[in-house]
């Protein structure tokens, strides 16, 4: 249970981030931003040929080292035809505000692109969670790219550590819920058991004020799997 003997998945915490980063930047509702899918695929190559190829305007680069006990950022937005940098920022972040590397750069990249960041502020709101709780999330979220080779109840186990550490965080409740829909659909549960702790979970998330994507999303497939197929789409709609 304890994510301190988890430290060395550095790994984990970097994909974390970035899954997170695209998340909020998705907020940006003026923004096409390209998937985690996409970005995981591609980040080990040439970001601005791939641009070029994608069709992409801008990438946003960043790269991060972490000495005794902070975070170290660099993150610059490149013009994809220029290859000049538009943005070019770096920022210190101690362990126990790893949200603030979001919180930075997000709006950073929307004021220099002259976009209005408050969809980004409105799903900030709440979900500023502590340090433990928010680890732990970002090691479930990387866990989940790699769910083929990681137990889906071990996924979920990470997720609930950190609901337990931080109630209050949205995210987190989210992520669990969607962790049991995935295990719903492995099991083909019957019984529902999973659907319904996953509407559960979104009643919850919903409450703490959660109203991303990714909650609509959770929505639509708690409907589907309830073959409620209208109700699926209109919530796939608003996600």
């Amino acid at each position: 249970e304890e994510l301190g003997a988890l430290e060395p998945l550095r790994e984990g915490l970097a994909d974390g981030l970035l899954d997170d980063l695209i998340r909020h930047l998705s907020h940006l509702q003026t923004l096409r931003v390209f998937s985690t899918t996409t970005a995981f695929a591609v980040r080990n190559s040439d970001g601005l040929k791939l641009a070029k190829t994608f069709g992409a305007d801008y990438v946003l680069q960043w790269s991060a080292s972490q000495v005794d006990g902070e975070m170290n950022v660099n993150f610059a937005l490149i013009d994809a035809a220029s290859s000049k940098r538009t943005l070019d920022q770096s920022l210190k972040i101690s362990g126990n505000k790893r949200t603030d590397f979001y919180r930075t750069v997000v709006p950073a990249v929307a004021k220099t692109l002259g976009v209005d960041a408050r969809d980004a502020d409105n799903v900030f709101g709440r979900s500023q969670p502590n340090s433990d709780s928010y680890d732990a999330y970002l090691l479930g979220r990387y866990l989940l790219r790699h769910s083929e080779r990681v137990p889906l109840d071990s996924i979920a186990a990470v997720f609930d550590i950190s609901r337990q550490r931080d109630p209050s965080y949205p995210h987190a409740e989210a992520a669990l819920g969607w962790t049991n829909i995935l295990i719903h659909n492995a099991l083909a549960d019957t019984s529902n058991l999973y659907l319904e702790q996953a509407a559960k979970n979104l009643r919850r998330a919903m409450n703490l004020g959660a109203s991303s994507s990714e909650v609509y999303s959770l929505w639509g497939a708690i409907e589907f799997f309830r073959a409620r197929f209208p109700q699926a789409v209109e919530r796939l709609k608003q996600a």
